[in-house]
C-alpha cells in the first residue's frame, strides 16, 4: 500500500487533525486563501489536490457558494473528516474547470505523482483555465519530504502543454508558487 496514503489515514486517526499538518504558524490558511483567490478570474468549478479535512476547500466554498468544488485527497480518511457542503463534491473531478489549485501537497508526494496531478488538471482545465500550486526548491528526496527544482517543474509544465507559467518565492525561501495557463 502506498505509504503517503498510510500516514494520512493514520493522521485522520489523530485527535487534533485539524490543527496540525499544515506548516508553520507564520503560513496561515489565511494567507494561502488570499493568493488562491488572487491567482483565479473565474469561480464556476474548481478542483483542489489534496484537499485532507477542508481547510482551504470549505472556506472557499462557503466564500464562492456559486461554484462547483470538487476535492480530491490521497486519503478517504482525511475526506471523512471535511465538512459537507452542497457546492463541495469529493473524490470526484468534472471536466472544463476553472482552476486546480493545491498548497502543500506537491512536496509530501514522489516526482511521478506531481506529475501525474499535472496531467490530471491539464486533462480537465478548460482551455484559458489555471493551474496554481506550491512546491518546495530542493533536492532532498526522503519519505514525505519530496523537493523539486523549478526547471523540472517549468519542464513538466510545459511538456504537458500549460504555457504563461509565472513563478514566485511566497513565505518561505524554498517555497515557490506557479501559476499557469491551459
Amino acid at each position: 500500500m502506498n505509504q503517503s496514503k498510510i500516514f494520512w489515514d493514520n493522521a485522520a486517526l489523530d485527535p487534533d487533525v485539524r490543527y496540525k499538518y499544515i506548516a508553520d504558524a507564520w503560513a496561515s490558511t489565511e494567507t494561502f486563501l488570499n493568493l488562491i483567490e488572487n491567482n483565479n478570474d473565474s469561480w464556476n468549478n474548481v478542483l483542489e489536490i489534496g484537499c485532507g479535512i477542508g481547510r482551504l476547500l470549505v472556506p472557499l466554498a462557503d466564500k464562492h457558494n456559486e461554484c462547483n468544488f470538487y476535492g480530491i485527497d490521497i486519503s478517504d480518511e482525511m475526506i471523512s473528516l471535511a465538512p459537507k457542503r452542497n457546492n463541495i463534491k469529493y473524490q470526484e473531478v468534472t471536466d472544463k474547470l476553472d482552476l486546480v489549485y493545491s498548497m502543500l501537497v506537491f512536496q509530501h508526494i514522489e516526482h511521478q505523482e506531481k506529475i501525474n496531478y499535472i496531467k490530471l488538471a491539464y486533462d480537465k482545465l478548460k482551455n484559458g483555465g489555471s493551474i496554481f500550486f506550491q512546491f518546495v526548491i530542493g533536492e532532498e528526496n526522503s519519505p514525505y519530504s519530496y523537493q523539486t527544482s523549478q526547471f523540472e517543474i517549468e519542464k513538466i509544465l510545459t511538456n504537458t502543454g500549460f504555457s504563461n507559467l509565472v513563478f514566485e518565492n511566497h513565505m518561505h525561501p524554498q517555497w515557490m508558487f506557479v501559476r499557469a495557463t491551459k
